[in-house]
């Protein structure tokens, strides 16, 4: 009969011991996510910073072991920029952020399909009227589950309810949510942002997993790359920038008068003239906030070329 016993508890064990590693162990220790920083949703593949996020360590906090995750953005002049901190915990299938002085939970594992849980949006202000106008719902429209690594994550698709002040969405996850990873940025963005200034993911690596979600970019790549967005010809090319001039060469003879208007990230045309006609040339931009432009070369009202190009 002890023998029976002892059999059964060694069975449960097992069980329990099987059912705990089959839980996904988020914020591991050195556990980073690159993100792209787009610096305008006119050019979002070319001109670009990153920012890194890396687990440094814990902090215990009312009873309980939140992971510290160390914020810092790179910038196109090489320089970098400490953002700050963010503090996760994890208690089962649950996954809870904690800012100014409280508690929220951020995504819930357990639910499927139809399921919802409430969240409360990032708000560095925690003013007693404005705290019911940062609550949310969210609803799972759908699950999934994807292989990296050999290790089968789980997947929500979601949306937000809408603001109970105006009747409209407000916030969102940017993209699907990832056991382990997270959505496309961990907390969830402003809606009209999601394209812009909120970071996407390139990368995230951890002990176990290593989840490149663009093969072609950089998980620490800056792009200044100019790029001719709407290429007609080879007529007219972006050679280089530099002490606040944009040089540019004509390679074609044939047109008698070449015109170029700059506009700025807003579509405010700031600069306007008549560009040569052969040759290497240049526009000064002196006196000009630094940012990102849009030049259009036009003859006889047609358009030859549009670059999009940054100075700083």
């Amino acid at each position: 009969m002890k023998k029976t016993h002892i059999l059964a508890l060694g069975i449960l064990l097992l069980l329990q011991s099987n059912s705990a590693n089959c839980q996904k162990v988020w914020f591991q220790e050195n556990t980073t996510w690159h993100y792209g920083i787009l610096l305008s949703a006119l050019d979002p593949l070319n001109i670009q910073e990153y920012a890194i996020y890396e687990v440094t360590g814990d902090s215990l906090i009312d009873s309980r072991i939140y992971s510290i995750i160390e914020k810092t953005r790179y910038f196109l002049d090489g320089s970098k920029q400490f953002l700050g901190y963010e503090l996760y915990n994890q208690e089962g299938d649950q996954i809870y952020y904690y800012q100014s002085g409280h508690r929220h939970l951020l995504y819930d594992f357990s639910l499927e399909k139809g399921d919802n849980w409430t969240i409360r949006i990032p708000n560095d202000s925690d003013e007693p009227h404005s705290i019911e106008d940062t609550v949310r719902t969210v609803h799972i429209d759908s699950t999934s589950v994807i292989v990296v690594n050999s290790d089968s994550l789980k997947v929500l698709y979601t949306t937000f309810s809408n603001n109970p002040n105006t009747n409209k969405i407000d916030w969102q996850f940017k993209g699907p949510i990832i056991e382990k990873i997270g959505s496309t940025y961990l907390l969830p963005g402003i809606w009209w942002f999601v394209d812009m200034d909120i970071p996407y993911l390139r990368c995230f690596k951890d002990s176990v997993l290593s989840y490149i979600v663009y093969p072609d970019i950089e998980c620490d790549g800056l792009f200044t790359k100019i790029q001719d967005s709407e290429p007609k010809n080879q007529d007219i090319s972006i050679t280089q920038i530099a002490n606040e001039k944009l040089f540019y060469s004509v390679h074609n003879n044939a047109y008698k008068r070449i015109n170029y208007n700059v506009f700025d990230i807003t579509g405010k045309m700031i600069l306007n003239g008549h560009a040569e006609c052969a040759g290497e040339n240049s526009i000064s931009f002196s006196g000009q906030n630094k940012g990102l432009f849009v030049i259009i070369f036009t003859s006889n009202n047609e358009v030859i070329s549009t670059y999009k190009f940054i100075t700083y």
